[in-house]
């Protein structure tokens, strides 16, 4: 596989997670296009003590993102039901609650199964 750093994503459609408890059918990044950036990130899975911190740091410059026009984005291999519970699970805890954002699609991050996403053809 060639490097993808830089590249456009594939179009997929996927079930996602957004604003902390909202399960949506058939996300795409399709769209963003031609109105956001967007930063489309991977972590390996919910529950692990790793991301949180990224991802809370996601969470609290999102403001800084919005005034860019920037949507951000986060995929793994878990299920949306995996990341429900991540996402409603104490910090404390394991967690990343308070991960959510007031409006779909302005303040947007959004939990995807890469397992959808990877049985994509690159072009």
């Amino acid at each position: 596989m060639s490097v993808l750093v830089g590249k456009k994503a594939p179009l997929f459609e996927a079930d996602a997670v957004i604003n902390g408890s909202e399960f949506i059918e058939k996300f795409s990044l399709e769209q963003y296009i031609g109105k956001k950036h967007v930063i489309f990130f991977f972590y390996p899975l919910d529950f692990t003590f790793v991301c949180p911190t990224e991802i809370i740091a996601f969470q609290r410059k999102i403001e800084e993102f919005e005034k860019r026009n920037v949507a951000v984005v986060g995929c793994s291999v878990d299920s949306k039901y995996s990341h429900w519970a991540w996402l409603n699970t104490e910090q404390k805890d394991g967690g990343i609650k308070g991960v959510t954002f007031q409006k779909p699609y302005q303040k947007t991050l959004m939990f995807l199964p890469v397992n959808m996403i990877m049985m994509m053809k690159m072009n």
